[in-house]
């Protein structure tokens, strides 16, 4: 409920979205007390006939089955701990395995031969001042041997899609993928180091 309260732009978006779940709480709450009590005391009886048998006969059944088999296999791992054991460390370096060699991301980084570089000097700094900063990161990546060449757009900010002083856009292609031994994670990685370092204090990012 405090997020509908905040200011700015975060609240404008999350308003709507925390009056929803709001809500949501408030009506899931009020059935959780008054209409599902008085559905349990229904379906929960120690005995159903008629029509609630027929119903609730063969999940009771299938659920039954399934107990016994759960009991089944517990008592079969206690009278085999070893073998239980082991192959439970099995299951965990397994585990271990998968999570070093699938990539943590819902889409994998994919090296496309380029790489883009936003670029976003303090508020108020000139266009001049911008042309300097990305000037001196050209010179500090013109020697890498993976670029094919620079392109670059002073005075755009490719993320909020307009024309602004204090902002510089960067395009590096990059050589075909057998003439060079850098991906473009690396790229983007050596890049925003040197960015950093920048004395004049734009805030780089590829």
């Amino acid at each position: 409920m405090p997020v509908a309260f905040l200011g700015g732009l975060a609240g404008q978006l999350y308003r709507q979205f925390a009056v929803t779940v709001t809500i949501a709480v408030v009506i899931s709450g009020l059935v959780a007390l008054t209409l599902t009590p008085a559905l349990c005391a229904l379906l929960l009886r120690p005995e159903h006939g008629g029509r609630m048998q027929r119903a609730f006969g063969p999940f009771n059944r299938g659920f039954n089955w399934i107990t016994r088999r759960f009991i089944g296999a517990v008592d079969l791992a206690l009278a085999h701990r070893l073998l239980a054991l082991l192959a439970f460390a099995a299951l965990l370096a397994g585990a271990a395995l998968l999570f070093t060699r699938v990539p943590g991301s819902f889409v994998p980084p994919e090296d496309q031969g380029y790489i883009i570089a936003i670029a976003a000097l303090p508020d108020g700094a000139t266009l001049e001042r911008t042309i300097a900063a990305t000037e001196r990161m050209r010179l500090l990546m013109k020697d890498n041997a993976a670029v094919e060449n620079f392109f670059i757009v002073n005075g755009f900010d490719l993320i909020g899609g307009g024309s602004k002083a204090n902002a510089a856009t960067m395009f590096l292609p990059m050589k075909p993928w057998d003439q060079r031994q850098q991906s473009s994670q690396q790229l983007a990685q050596e890049f925003s180091g040197k960015g950093f370092a920048l004395p004049d204090g734009p805030r780089w990012s590829a």
